[in-house]
């Protein structure tokens, strides 16, 4: 097809002469229809110049230059035949879709100059071209918007009808006043037929600004407030474009003001230094407050105050401090706060506490405000089995004795006694004292266990014995019982008591002695490992009356142990003391004088 839309296109401009080779005729004959003159001979002046010149642009290749000349020719003579050569060289230029709509017209044409075997050759080289080109629909959401191909104009929405294009990545746009551009590139050709969805979104004229100012501060725009800063991240809104008034203000801070400026699609960033007011400006509320206990807490502790609802920034030097010779350290005596003369109210909170609430009165000579806050901690860890000191020394009565029908193994017979004997188990059992030193923690109890016992060992069975003299010898040997061990576990605290249940081991010394002739006692020595339970009754901060319970095995016993336990332990919590000890209420009174 390349060579015969060049060849047309050539052949076109050539003149034939009807006189070359030709003998006269014999006879006259019917007259033919006459042939349309070639451009060369039809076309003149400036046209005609550019025609030639694109013949020999064709000639170089030059097909870019080509297509200039021949639309040059065609705008000054409007010679429908040149429509071809502007076709053929848009082609040349993979232009399809371009060459397609010029072949198109040119068929189109009514005139003599194209002849109806010019208009099937355009219409075999349009159904080559056609499948390089996309019939694509433009669905533009908004009407009377200008849309692009290429960044060449193709209409006002809504389009007739779809777009001819060539297939290929394709640039598409559409724009309207009001509205931001709908720009976006897509790929054509997957199929004859393609839609392409362009939504246009009204453009709003707004910027955002972002504010970064110190914790607590409060900020107005325009007069409006918005949300106060928290200090780590800024406060961010957004602002319709142009200029706006910018207030930040803090209590005993310069109130800061300024006119900002924000841009279409601008992030403005404004960071905000506040300046302390002078001291001398306004009257201080001196605060000695405490957490738990009435020792004062400072800024550093975590002390705030939101005085009417916002927060109050103390004063550079934040108040006044004394040397605590037990601590080692200064200690606050209590921290000022700038406030306005007159009645005001005040919420005081410290981390780990509940916040209070209260009014008080400042005069020309300040304030003071004095008390303790309680803690924060649920009923049920607090009070005097809530917060132990850790150190813990528990005195108990312990009663150990015998699961079962007793102790077998360990008993020795010697020759000469009677063979029914072998069939004896001693139960252990008896009355002593446990001293149980303890690292106590508020969900965690370890406990090293020390206790001796002394008492009697009971028969277990004898079926074989009858006899009650034999009967009397063999009952009532005496019993030592010693105890080293460790045990761990969890604790529950309940407020005025607590729930420890765990696990131990450790070691035990069970002798008997006084044994009925023929029998003997060789296994003193027991290593044991335990399960237990233990509750405390907190009556007092520091003491706790207790009861325990304890199961033992014993190693290649062939019976269980178990003890009872009943005593008392000291167990400090000056936590509890300070709770017991401090009234839970904030008093105020106006004045001078350091509190």
């Amino acid at each position: 097809m390349k060579g015969l839309a060049w060849g047309v296109a050539v052949a076109i401009g050539m003149v034939v002469s009807p006189s070359y080779g030709a003998p006269p005729p014999a006879k006259p004959a019917a007259p033919l229809a006459a042939k349309p003159k070639s451009l060369g001979e039809t076309l003149t002046g400036q046209a005609k110049t550019d025609y030639e010149s694109a013949r020999v642009l064709v000639g170089d290749g030059d097909y870019a230059g080509a297509l200039i000349k021949f639309q040059s020719a065609y705008d000054g003579s409007k010679d429908p035949r040149l429509l071809f050569n502007v076709a053929a060289s848009e082609k040349q230029l993979r232009h399809y879709a371009r060459a397609v709509d010029l072949l198109k017209k040119y068929a189109a044409d009514t005139g003599p100059l194209v002849t109806a075997k010019d208009k099937e050759e355009a219409a075999e080289f349009i159904k080559t071209l056609e499948p390089f080109t996309v019939a694509v629909t433009l669905d533009v959401t908004e009407p009377d918007a200008t849309v692009e191909i290429d960044d060449a104009v193709v209409g006002k929405s809504p389009l007739p009808g779809p777009i001819v294009v060539d297939i290929g990545q394709r640039k598409i746009r559409a724009r309207k006043e009001g509205y931001r551009d709908f720009v976006t590139t897509v790929t054509l050709g997957g199929s004859a037929t393609q839609t392409v969805p362009m939504k246009l979104e009204k453009e709003v004229h707004e910027g955002k600004l972002s504010i970064q100012v110190p914790p607590g501060a409060s900020i107005t725009i325009d007069g409006q407030p918005i949300a106060p800063g928290a200090g780590k991240e800024p406060v961010e809104t957004r602002l319709l474009s142009g200029g706006h008034t910018l207030r930040v203000t803090a209590p005993g801070m310069r109130a800061y003001e300024r006119e900002v400026i924000v841009r279409d699609n601008e992030l403005r960033v404004v960071e905000v230094q506040l300046e302390r007011e002078a001291e001398l400006e306004r009257p201080t509320l001196r605060v000695s407050i405490g957490c738990v206990d009435t020792t004062p807490r400072n800024i550093d502790d975590g002390l705030a105050l939101y005085i009417d609802d916002s927060p109050a920034a103390a004063t550079a030097s934040g108040g006044k401090k004394r040397w605590n010779a037990e601590l080692g350290r200064d200690e606050v005596d209590y921290v000022a706060f700038p406030v306005s003369t007159g009645t005001h109210k005040v919420q005081v909170r410290i981390p780990g506490c509940r916040p209070a609430e209260t009014t008080f009165t400042v005069n020309a000579s300040g304030g003071e405000l004095r008390g303790a806050l309680p803690s924060a901690s649920p009923g049920f860890v607090r009070g005097p089995a809530g917060n132990p000191d850790w150190g813990r020394i528990g005195v108990a009565l312990w009663l150990p004795g015998t699961i079962g029908k007793g102790f077998e193994k360990g008993l020795t017979f010697s020759p000469e006694s009677q063979a029914p004997l072998s069939g004896l188990k001693y139960s252990p059992s008896g009355v002593g004292v446990a001293v149980q030193p303890a690292i106590t923690f508020r969900w965690l109890t370890m406990m090293l266990d020390f206790g001796y016992a002394s008492g009697t060992a009971s028969i277990g069975s004898a079926p074989a014995v009858t006899a009650p003299e034999v009967l009397a010898a063999i009952e009532g040997p005496s019993v030592s019982w010693l105890r080293a061990g460790v045990r761990a576990g969890a604790r529950f605290p309940l407020n005025v008591g607590a729930f420890h249940l765990g696990v131990g081991t450790g070691y035990d010394n069970i002798s008997l002695t006084n044994l009925a002739p023929g029998l003997g006692w060789d296994r003193d020595h027991w290593v044991y490992g335990t399960a237990w339970a233990m509750l405390d009754i907190h009556v007092l901060c520091d003491l706790a009356l207790f009861a325990g319970f304890h199961i033992d095995v014993h190693n290649e016993a062939d019976t269980a142990t178990y003890g009872l336990q009943f005593g008392a332990a000291f167990q400090p919590n000056k936590i509890c003391r300070a709770e017991r000890g401090t009234a839970y209420e904030l008093t105020s009174r106006p004045g001078g004088g350091a509190p």
